[in-house]
C-alpha cells in the first residue's frame, strides 16, 4: 500500500475556495409530470439549457430532458433497463470524444441487494424515444451492503459513490473496470468516510449523515454533496489520495452552503461553470416541485 506523508497531499490537493459567497437560491422553474420524484440531476455541457430527470423508486427504465425552467419535457426510454431504485444521475466521459448520461439504480433502504449498478446512455443532440445503453454495469461494496442516493461521474472517467447513513462512505469505481466490465461484477473500492454532522456544526445535526445528491465540477477539482437541509461544496479532486478527514478545515478544504430547504430534497447539479448549480425535490409540499438555482456571487468572500 502507497502512503503518502500528509503535507504532499495537502500540497498536491491545493484546490482554494472560490472568492464568491453562495446564495440561497431562488426559483427558475418549476417540474411538470410525469417527472413525479424528481431524485436525479445532470446538466449537459454540449447542449444549452438542457436538464435531464430522472424518478425515484417504482418508475421504470426512463429517463427525461427538459430545459432549465423544467418545460419541453421529453421522454426518453433505456431498452432492457429495469431499475429498482434510480437515485441520482450522472454526466461525465464514456470512451472516445462521447459524454453519457449515466442513470444510477443504486439505492437500496432494506439493504439486500447484492449488487447495484449504472446504466450508460451516450448523450445525443436528439435521443430516439427508445435508446439501447452503452454500458451497464453491475457493481457490489467490499465490506458490507449500503444503501445510496449520491453518484457522481469524475472527468478522468472514474464512478464515485456516496453512502446514506451512518457515516456516509464515498467509494469509487475506476473508468478501466467499469468499461471493460463486460457484464461481470465490479468491486467497489473504498476511499474514505464522511461524517457531515461533525463538519457542518449545530446546523447539520438537524439533518444527521443522509446525503441525497452529489456532483463533481466539470475540472474535476470540486465535490458537491447534497442533504436534507443542506449542502456541502468539498476543494478536493477526489480521485488523488485524500488527506484524513481530521485534517480538513472549514474555509479551506470544504464549505456548508445555506440552501433554501425543500421536502425531500434529492436531486443536485452544477452548471458547466460549476459558479452555480441546480436542485429540487422528490415531493413536493403542495403543487409542481420546484427548480432552485444557486449562485457564487464573485468578489464577496466566504
Amino acid at each position: 500500500m502507497l502512503h503518502i506523508p500528509l503535507l504532499a497531499i495537502l500540497l498536491l490537493q491545493g484546490v482554494a475556495p472560490p472568492a464568491c459567497q453562495w446564495t440561497r437560491g431562488v426559483e427558475i422553474g418549476k417540474v411538470e409530470a410525469p417527472i413525479a420524484e424528481d431524485s436525479g440531476l445532470a446538466v449537459s455541457r454540449k447542449y444549452p439549457d438542457r436538464l435531464y430527470h430522472v424518478n425515484d423508486s417504482g418508475d421504470i427504465g426512463r429517463f427525461f430532458t427538459t430545459d432549465l425552467s423544467g418545460k419541453n419535457w421529453r421522454v426518453i426510454h433505456v431498452n432492457g433497463f429495469e431499475p429498482h431504485d434510480a437515485e441520482d444521475l450522472g454526466l461525465g466521459y464514456c470512451g472516445g470524444a462521447a459524454d453519457c448520461v449515466f442513470i444510477a439504480d443504486i439505492g437500496d433502504n432494506s439493504r439486500k441487494r447484492k449488487h447495484v449498478e449504472f446504466v450508460a446512455i451516450e448523450e445525443k443532440e436528439t435521443f430516439s424515444p427508445l435508446v439501447d445503453p452503452k454500458y451497464r454495469v453491475r457493481m457490489r461494496y467490499p465490506d458490507a451492503i449500503y444503501n445510496a442516493e449520491s453518484f457522481a461521474v469524475h472527468t478522468n472517467g472514474d464512478i464515485f459513490i456516496l453512502t446514506k447513513g451512518g457515516i456516509p462512505r464515498l467509494y469509487r469505481l475506476r473508468k478501466d473496470q467499469w468499461m471493460s466490465a463486460n457484464g461481470k461484477v465490479q468491486t467497489l473500492e473504498f476511499v474514505t468516510a464522511i461524517d457531515f454532522m461533525k463538519l457542518g456544526g449545530p446546523e447539520a445535526f438537524v439533518d444527521w449523515n443522509l446525503p441525497t445528491a452529489m456532483d463533481i465540477s466539470s475540472d474535476g477539482k470540486r465535490l458537491l454533496v447534497l442533504t436534507y437541509r443542506t449542502a456541502f461544496e468539498f476543494y478536493f479532486d477526489i480521485a488523488q489520495p485524500l488527506p484524513p478527514v481530521a485534517a480538513w478545515k472549514a474555509g479551506r478544504q470544504y464549505r456548508r452552503i445555506d440552501v433554501e430547504v425543500l421536502e425531500q430534497q434529492e436531486a443536485v447539479a452544477y452548471l458547466p461553470d460549476a459558479l452555480s448549480f441546480v436542485y429540487d425535490t422528490e415531493k413536493p409540499q403542495r403543487g409542481r416541485a420546484r427548480i432552485m438555482r444557486v449562485a457564487c456571487i464573485p468578489g464577496t468572500g466566504q
